[in-house]
């Protein structure tokens, strides 16, 4: 399988797993550090990235694009083909999960690793998901607007990190994020 149908199929596998058939909210290539990297899938609810290398793809990359995804996302899992399987347990860290990609479209998914929790998270940088729009909707809503329609995004986020705390930093984030993809539902609607 493709990158894009491994996306396709990933968002499948999880909304029939779901117990309550709530639509599950996933962005795919979101943008980190300012657009240094991108995030394959995330589910924004539970902000856990998806990371995803099919059989083609080489894992050369994946440690450079792990140390941006530990500084944002709660949960990180790699989701790549049984051959890179014994390179990836020596190079990801012991708290991400692993999923197998089925070898057949009449195969499942298997799950090798949970994810665990991260204990890494940087506000900086979770911070920087957000867009200037993003933090001033969410500076408003907080009586905090004023004075700042005219700041950088840069300063916008970093007035948030030293704001607020990282608690509330991820609730501004999953928030933003969430409403993006239910933008992105009514543009392809």
């Amino acid at each position: 399988m493709l990158e894009n149908e491994i996306k396709q199929a990933l968002e499948s596998h999880f909304s029939a797993r779901r117990s309550d058939k709530k639509e599950l909210l996933f962005l795919e290539e979101l943008r980190l550090s300012g657009g240094a990297a991108r995030a394959d899938l995330v589910n924004v609810e539970t902000m856990h990235c998806y990371e995803i290398k099919s059989e083609k793809d080489s894992l050369k990359r994946l440690v450079s694009q792990g140390s941006r995804y530990i500084r944002v996302f709660d949960q990180i899992t790699l989701v790549t083909a049984e051959t890179h399987l014994d390179l990836a347990l020596k190079i990801i860290p012991s708290w991400w999960g692993i999923i197998l990609v089925p070898s057949s479209a009449d195969d499942s998914f298997v799950e090798v690793r949970q994810a665990g929790r991260n204990p890494k998270l940087v506000p900086s940088q979770l911070a920087k998901v957000l867009t200037k729009q993003e933090c001033l909707d969410f500076l408003s809503g907080q009586g905090l607007v004023r004075g700042k329609k005219s700041l950088s995004l840069y300063r916008l986020q970093e007035f948030l990190v030293e704001t607020f705390s990282l608690e509330k930093l991820k609730e501004v984030v999953v928030n933003a994020l969430q409403l993006r993809v239910h933008a992105l539902s009514e543009v392809t609607a």
